[in-house]
């Protein structure tokens, strides 16, 4: 046997995973050990208690508490992604009285009132959707790009892809959609969806559509004379809609 520098013999260690018989350790050791029954026992160390998982909650200032979509996502209530085609050609179709056999319809003008009216009036964040590269008027004078002073009143400006294809014309409708889906918020435009809602590939937000339009899309209207943009809001709270409770109904008499 090994000595120490000392001459003592050391006390044998036990192998890693048995048992050392509390009669074969030295009593200083079956000691240390405590009592007799869990002597030699090999100790592993105290299992960390587990972290407990809480689940991210997503919430708005404006989301209403326990008012949830189908997936279980609580709704934002401060951005709103504006389709700008929409606004652009219905301002220059129903301001500028423009006429679309002779030139396009759209003017920058009618997105500039349109986002200064949601973002300062109503307090909303605008996300933006456009065709990239796309030839515009702005005030008469063609464009090439969204104009700088209205890219700044905006959260963000999401460009669509220039893609070939008789069904990729509307690209621009479908990425409206799918932007306010992923961010459970409204969207802002006068097209009533009914080719998407019936064909859209992807069922997640087809069905998120169906379930939702009623209460998340944002209807809008210029003035004709004065050129000023207004919403749409409707005569039920949105609350209602949120709820599916849809307008109370009154019971009406057979002779009304």
């Amino acid at each position: 046997q090994k000595k120490t520098f000392d001459g003592r013999v050391p006390a044998p260690r036990p192998m890693s995973g048995f048992k050392t018989p509390a009669n074969l350790l030295p009593a200083s050791m079956a000691a240390a050990s405590g009592s007799s029954g869990n002597a030699g026992q090999v100790h592993k160390p105290m299992a960390r208690p587990q972290e407990a998982r809480i689940a991210p909650q997503i919430a708005t200032k404006f989301s209403a508490p326990g008012v949830t979509d189908a997936e279980g996502r609580p709704y934002d209530l401060t951005h709103v992604v504006v389709n700008f085609a929409n606004v652009g050609a219905t301002y220059g179709e129903k301001v500028l009285k423009l006429d679309k056999k002779a030139s396009w319809l759209f003017d920058y003008e009618g997105v500039r009132r349109c986002v200064i009216h949601l973002t300062q009036k109503l307090g909303l964040r605008v996300v933006g959707v456009q065709f990239e590269n796309a030839r515009r008027d702005d005030k008469g004078k063609e464009v090439s790009a969204v104009p700088e002073d209205i890219a700044n009143m905006c959260e963000s400006i999401e460009l669509t892809p220039r893609v070939t294809g008789q069904h990729q014309r509307s690209a621009d409708d479908e990425m409206t959609i799918k932007c306010a889906y992923r961010r459970n918020c409204r969207f802002l435009d006068n097209d009533n969806y009914q080719d998407w809602l019936k064909n859209l590939a992807d069922e997640s937000v087809r069905k998120w559509l169906q379930a939702n339009q009623e209460f998340l899309q944002m209807r809008f209207y210029f003035d004709s004379g004065l050129g000023a943009f207004d919403t749409l809001d409707g005569n039920i709270p949105a609350h209602w809609l949120a709820q599916n409770k849809g307008a109370p109904t009154k019971k009406r008499k057979w002779w009304s």
